[in-house]
């Protein structure tokens, strides 16, 4: 009897609905999820630069450019959602590169983020301080 039922558990171990021989179908596949645990890969922001407007006077409000780098290994660029703050200009917001906005120029701004967002739930962020008439880049 003892042979029996190890020759049952050993022929359930061993059976496949795939005739290649390989693993099911229905197994997962090792990915390469996130902390929520979602399969893909995570958005990276390569670069974030900007520069101050020619003729930049500090104390004096200019047009910023700031432009950024963004991919994600499994969605296209277009796909992902950007979120960029910098709360001291004006607008306050971006969504797309370039972008552009108003500065007063008169503090370095230690509180500006950019975060970017696949439709898998996985996001990086990264956060950056601009210096009065001084081009800046991160990382």
């Amino acid at each position: 009897m003892k042979s029996w039922l190890v020759l049952l558990v050993v022929v359930a171990a061993c059976s496949s609905d795939n005739p290649s021989g390989g693993p099911d179908a229905s197994t997962p596949a090792p990915d390469a999820s996130g902390p929520d645990g979602a399969p893909g890969a995570t958005p990276v922001i390569g670069k974030i630069a900007w520069t101050p407007p020619a003729g930049c006077v500090a104390g004096t409000p200019g047009l910023f450019t700031l432009t950024f780098d963004v991919t994600d290994a499994d969605t296209p660029t277009g796909m992902l959602t950007i979120a960029g703050v910098v709360p001291h200009c004006t607008p306050t917001t971006f969504s797309s590169s370039p972008a552009t906005f108003t500065c007063p120029d008169f503090l370095p701004y230690t509180d500006n983020t950019l975060t970017v967002a696949d439709p898998q739930g996985h996001s990086a962020m990264m956060t950056f301080t601009m210096s009065p008439c001084q081009a800046g880049m991160v990382p």
